[in-house]
């Protein structure tokens, strides 16, 4: 094994947000939706090693498009915290956006 191993993170932020608000609603505390994520995962390096590098990390998620006439602002707050994600300093994450499944199914989708 390397002396300094070099890790990539992969965050899938569907289950990680509906792991996260199980959370809030178990604990009455919403504000553990507002996860320092870059943090969680420079946490865990250790975990992996002791000169543990992390290089990339990856966060996967969908814009909940389909419940923006029933609450607006839930779209606005995912949008500020994936803004929020990519201003910290170091390494940035790669944002990729993915379809959910009520567009997929064409729920809400423009034709």
């Amino acid at each position: 094994m390397r002396e300094n191993p070099r890790v990539g993170f992969f965050v899938d932020g569907f289950n990680l947000y509906h792991s996260v608000s199980q959370v809030a609603d178990e604990a009455r505390d919403s504000s553990v939706k507002w996860l320092d994520l870059k943090g969680l995962l420079t946490g865990m390096l250790p975990l992996i090693g002791p000169a543990a590098e992390m290089t990339a990390w990856h966060y996967f998620t969908s814009l909940p498009e389909h419940l923006y006439l029933k609450d607006p602002a839930r779209l606005q707050r995912h949008r500020t915290y994936v803004r929020a994600l990519t201003a910290q300093g170091g390494i940035r994450p790669s944002i990729t956006y993915g379809r959910s499944k009520d567009a997929r199914e064409g729920v809400g989708v423009r034709k």
